[in-house]
């Protein structure tokens, strides 16, 4: 592996643990008690919510998301091992962003969250998705 090369590895892995990180913190959404997590979600502009469904459905995601941000940091960690996978996540989490912008602008969201969650889902998966590409012949040595 050459000094480029590693760069790029080391560049891949901080985007790959940021959005381990991003995704990850939803484990406090599982571990934390309702109230808490309720009042969090009030913090960011949300209504109280009292429908247990909702709660439900809320604790539902919390766990994907958490599951989500598990697999970043062992693609992270292994990036060789789960090479093939790299790029597609990469343009999944710019799928997300466009997703959350379409979204978020029919809805209304306000500025912030909003430009925060679609700015960080478009910088993340082109970083992941770039830096895979440049990695590209390392990888394909490397296996």
């Amino acid at each position: 592996m050459n000094e480029t090369e590693k760069k790029y590895l080391l560049l891949l892995r901080v985007f790959l643990f940021s959005a381990a990180v991003a995704w990850g913190c939803s484990v406090l959404g599982l571990v934390l008690p309702w109230a808490m997590v309720d009042k969090e979600l009030q913090g960011l502009g949300a209504e109280a919510i009292d429908d247990v469904m909702v709660q439900y459905w809320l604790k539902m995601a919390a766990a994907v998301y958490t599951l989500g941000g598990c697999f970043f940091v062992l693609v992270a960690i292994r990036p060789i091992k789960y090479r093939a996978v790299i790029g597609f996540i990469g343009c999944l989490h710019m799928i997300l962003g466009a997703v959350l912008l379409g979204n978020g602008l029919v809805l209304g969201v306000e500025a912030i969250p909003l430009y925060v969650d679609v700015g960080f889902c478009f910088c993340v998966g082109l970083g992941i998705f770039a830096a895979n590409r440049k990695l590209r012949k390392y990888f394909e040595v490397a296996a």
